[in-house]
């Protein structure tokens, strides 16, 4: 826990105090005593009073707290292993809302307007220099512009994509122009032959293989299901019958 604390340095009336806090997956605690300690400081030198002893005061304001407002954490210090009661938000804003005094509403306003902002948003008080950020936001929009650029390449990539659909639409539309009477796709030519139990599929896969091994014509389908192809009538046919002896193997087997 120790190598994640931060200090907290408060300039107050009294000079400079530094108050221990962690910043946990972003969830911030700070030390009470610290708290306690610096408020008691900022008032003895404000109204010059007697403060009362700060163990009993811990004491006192630990026994307001709910269990899930303070944890309390393993240090080392000076050599040795010490516990110490650090306060989460809620916890702090408890115990600050009991002190009234002018201190302590100093005090709040810098820990609530100054300190937990800057913890949240960059990780430390006091916040990085301006210049630091403004690299920060150099990067950010140098992000959004590359982003942006991403957007679009896929857009212009898209454009090109339905250029590239509509001619094939059309060299589609001029094939269906074409005398079509000799060439089937698979379902056509089941059904014409009244095969309906054949597996388009597999006489699909026949048809394709047969049409690479000769280099033969195969004519798109324009809803683009590569089952609706249509092939020469006599590839097809041929198709056909080795299927039908494939299935006859199969029944033998």
């Amino acid at each position: 826990m120790q190598k994640n604390l931060l200090q907290l340095c408060y300039e107050g009336e009294c000079g400079e105090n530094y108050i221990r806090s962690m910043n946990e997956k972003g969830q911030i605690f700070v030390s009470l005593s610290d708290v306690l300690r610096t408020l008691s400081a900022e008032n003895r030198k404000l109204d010059g009073k007697t403060s009362q002893s700060l163990l009993t005061v811990i004491r006192a304001v630990i026994k307001t707290l709910d269990p899930d407002e303070f944890r309390n954490v393993s240090l080392v210090v000076d050599g040795e292993t010490i516990s110490e009661v650090f306060l989460t938000e809620p916890g702090l804003y408890r115990v600050l809302a009991q002190d009234t005094t002018a201190a302590g509403k100093k005090f709040q306003r810098w820990l609530f307007h100054q300190v937990l902002p800057s913890i949240r948003e960059f990780g430390v008080y006091p916040p990085p220099p301006k210049q630091e950020r403004s690299e920060l936001s150099a990067f950010a929009n140098s992000l959004q512009q590359t982003v942006q650029a991403l957007v679009m390449e896929i857009e212009k990539r898209e454009e090109l994509e339905s250029r590239v659909n509509q001619v094939e639409l059309k060299v589609n539309s001029l094939e269906s122009l074409r005398d079509l009477s000799q060439f089937r796709s698979v379902p056509q030519r089941l059904m014409e032959l009244g095969l309906d139990t054949y597996s388009v599929e597999e006489l699909w896969q026949w048809c394709e293989k047969l049409r690479s091994e000769r280099g033969a014509e195969r004519i798109k389908c324009p809803s683009g299901l590569n089952i609706n192809s249509c092939y020469p009538l006599a590839l097809v046919d041929e198709a056909i019958a080795i299927y039908q002896k494939v299935v006859e193997a199969r029944t033998r087997q």
